[in-house]
């Protein structure tokens, strides 16, 4: 029996206390309401595993994918139990001593690996994407599967896929405009989601940091971030991830991306994929050098959100900010967009009830358990609709994608969108 990650874990698995709070908060037992789905079970799966009482199923393993991995048990955990470290962890022994499950193993070997094989593939995509006819009310932003297509869907909406990606309108490198002296030098990472799905944002992104004296580089050489692949317990894959992106982006100041689930698997590689002492020595020297977006504005650059330009469309509208949980759970990233929002002029910003709450996405875990993903995206829909906003912003393209579903399909009013998209 392959528990060599689990292993590695023996003195952290036996800190929960049996208390049962986790089942209050965990969002995926609010929904299944089942002791294997929340992180009590989940523990008593592990000891049972290191104790050599429980071998490494495929029931098991469908019980620990059903975990968004949002750590809101381990917020409220009295002992602090680092639930989503020993899910991943298991994760990695089953796919260590099963593999991956066909669908996964595909994607990630023939797409994920190889970005330009990926970027044609969503280009394709979007040559036949009139196939799917744009949500009224939506400005050409969602789209909903058609009726052929519901046993993969079930309904969801999708974003429209741009004419262009992100390397076809972004040059390598960004330089400050005339009269903006350089005072670094930044690495721009800019993730699957941001490179493929939603361009706007990472250009956005990259003229905003050349306007505050960054020079931006965007090496091509760069790839996925590897959160899908990690996160479902590969790690072989994942290591070959992580020394692509260092090779890329190691040699610069700071490493900005605008992806919280990016900068936060960015900052993982350490802790999860140092298999030998250079491996550690890189992946730490990296992670200092990682930083979220909002974590950056008011970190090195120290910015003045009053300077911030504001949309004429956007401009009197009240906005309202989610938290993805790789922003706020695992980066402590919580003050800085709210300060941003409430210090640009022209908007209003409200704060929304539970704004912390996972919204359901999880990366695979919304296209396994969609339905259960859709329970958990309803609750996160109470809180937007209770604001009364004209827009729910947040720092996660997947985030964006989930709340997109979720509000089109409820036919409320309410745009979603990156926070960058706010600004000229």
């Amino acid at each position: 029996m392959a528990t060599s990650e689990l292993e590695k874990r023996r003195d952290i698995a036996r800190k929960c206390m049996k208390c049962g709070f986790c089942q209050f908060f965990c969002p995926v037992y609010q929904e299944e309401f089942t002791e294997s789905s929340v992180a009590r079970g989940r523990q008593m799966f592990v000891r049972n595993v290191l104790d050599g009482k429980q071998e490494l199923t495929p029931e098991l393993a469908d019980r620990f994918n059903r975990c968004t991995l949002c750590k809101t048990c381990e917020t409220f955990c009295p002992s602090k139990a680092p639930t989503a470290e020993l899910v991943i962890a298991t994760r990695a022994d089953i796919v260590a001593e099963r593999g991956l499950d066909f669908k996964k193993r595909t994607v990630f070997r023939m797409f994920l690996k190889n970005r330009s094989l990926l970027a044609a593939g969503v280009k394709w995509a979007s040559w036949f994407q009139w196939m799917t006819p744009e949500t009224e009310g939506r400005e050409g932003k969602v789209r909903h599967l058609p009726t052929f297509l519901e046993g993969l869907s079930k309904g969801r909406q999708i974003p429209s896929l741009p004419s262009k990606q992100l390397r076809q309108v972004l040059p390598e490198v960004i330089s400050p405009p005339p009269g903006v002296a350089t005072r670094m030098k930044v690495g721009f990472f800019s993730g699957c989601s941001t490179e493929l799905l939603y361009p706007e944002s990472g250009e956005k992104l990259a003229h905003l940091l050349a306007s505050q004296g960054c020079e931006v580089h965007f090496p091509r050489a760069q790839g996925c971030c590897g959160t899908p692949v990690m996160t479902s317990g590969d790690f072989e894959l994942a290591r070959e991830l992580a020394d692509v992106n260092v090779a890329a982006l190691g040699e610069y100041d700071v490493v900005v991306s605008g992806c919280a689930s990016c900068s936060s698997t960015l900052k993982e590689y350490e802790h999860y994929l140092a298999d030998n002492d250079e491996r550690k020595e890189a992946y730490a020297a990296f992670k200092a050098k990682v930083r979220g977006v909002n974590e950056f504005f008011f970190g090195e650059l120290d910015l003045d959100p009053s300077n911030l330009k504001l949309k004429e469309e956007y401009a009197g509208k009240k906005v309202t900010w989610h938290d993805p949980c790789h922003l706020a759970r695992y980066q402590n990233v919580r003050e800085q967009p709210r300060r941003l929002l409430q210090g640009v002029e022209g908007l209003e910003y409200v704060e929304m009830p539970n704004a912390d709450r996972c919204c359901g996405m999880a990366g695979s875990f919304t296209l396994y358990y969609y339905e259960t993903s859709k329970g958990i995206a309803e609750k996160k829909a109470e809180g937007i609709r209770a604001t009364e906003a004209d827009l729910v912003v947040t720092e996660c393209p997947g985030c964006v994608m989930q709340i997109t579903d979720i509000v089109a399909q409820r036919e409320m009013p309410q745009k979603v969108i990156h926070f960058l998209e706010l600004f000229e």
